[in-house]
């Protein structure tokens, strides 16, 4: 039976086939091999792309699941600029966190919803904060935003911090604390959003995620996404940063030739 899918990567194996990583609706994440899918002129090859989503079927003869048919229900998403570098983030951060062959149909959702909201806002940092906040809410890698440490609810006045054991600490408990500081209020309105996630429309999600409550969310996920990957490096987000960097010296050479 076909399986609704993303290729979240591909690359070269053996002389003319390809090993893909799969996400699927029915069964998360796994890696098939697509057998003279390297081929020149292959129409697989040209099918089997990050970013379009596909209806593939697998056969499970060896130790790794083959694709035996792959089509299109619909066109790949087109990403550009700073949007590709972004869907392949969402793309790696799927391959390197998420367990293989567990389902995550919420995930699957939110990853549909975060290629389109990619493609076609021009909101490219609050769609990823968006994305992160959810993926690692669904992994269960994230705190909770609705109480400090010692289970008291997050004071909106107050300012807090993440202790050793990733849970908030007031400042007021340890008013030296040499450490980066979120404000309540951002935490609170963190929690209502991820709250209401499963009710609340994806876009206006986005649209609810202000400056101040997204520059948290910069830090604390990108703190949650570290310790989950023990050390691993994300490609992708050098790459990124490569590109934003580019992009600023082009900027100012031509703000200095005018």
């Amino acid at each position: 039976m076909p399986e609704a899918c993303y290729i979240l990567h591909r690359r070269a194996y053996r002389e003319s086939s390809l090993l893909v990583d799969v996400f699927s609706f029915q069964r998360g994440r796994f890696t098939a091999i697509a057998k003279g899918a390297y081929k020149r002129n292959s129409e697989r090859s040209a099918l089997l792309q990050p970013f379009q989503p596909l209806l593939i079927e697998c056969t499970s003869k060896g130790s790794l699941p083959v694709v035996t048919s792959a089509e299109a229900p619909s066109q790949p998403i087109t990403l550009r600029g700073v949007s590709s570098f972004c869907g392949l983030y969402v793309n790696e951060l799927i391959l390197k966190l998420c367990p293989e062959l567990q389902t995550f149909t919420g995930l699957f959702e939110l990853y549909a919803e975060t290629l389109a909201a990619l493609s076609a806002k021009d909101q490219d940092t609050a769609v990823v904060r968006w994305f992160e906040l959810r993926f690692l809410s669904e992994l269960g890698l994230l705190t909770s935003f609705d109480a400090d440490w010692r289970g008291d609810v997050i004071d909106a006045d107050a300012r807090y911090y993440l202790g050793e054991d990733m849970q908030f600490v007031s400042t007021l408990d340890n008013q030296s604390a040499n450490v980066r500081l979120y404000d309540g209020a951002n935490l609170q309105s963190l929690n209502t959003l991820l709250e209401g996630a499963q009710v609340t429309d994806h876009a206006s999600a986005i649209d609810r995620l202000s400056p101040e409550m997204a520059k948290d969310a910069r830090h604390l996920c990108a703190y949650f996404i570290d310790q989950a990957l023990e050390g691993r490096a994300l490609n992708s987000r050098d790459l990124l940063k490569q590109h934003k960097e580019f992009s600023a010296a082009l900027s100012a050479t031509g703000s200095m030739s005018e």
